[in-house]
C-alpha cells in the first residue's frame, strides 16, 4: 500500500510540474506577444 501511495504522489507531482511548466510557457509567450504589440504600436 505504501509503495503504491508513493507512486501516486510522484505521479501527481510530475503532473503538477507539467502544469506549472505549461503555465510558465504561456506567461512567457504572452509577455513576448505584449512586447511585440507594444513595439508595433509605437512604430506607427
Amino acid at each position: 500500500m505504501e509503495k503504491n501511495k508513493k507512486g501516486i504522489i510522484e505521479n501527481i507531482s510530475t503532473q503538477m510540474a507539467e502544469v506549472m511548466t505549461n503555465m510558465a510557457k504561456k506567461v512567457v509567450e504572452n509577455s513576448i506577444q505584449s512586447e511585440i504589440d507594444f513595439r508595433e504600436k509605437n512604430q506607427n
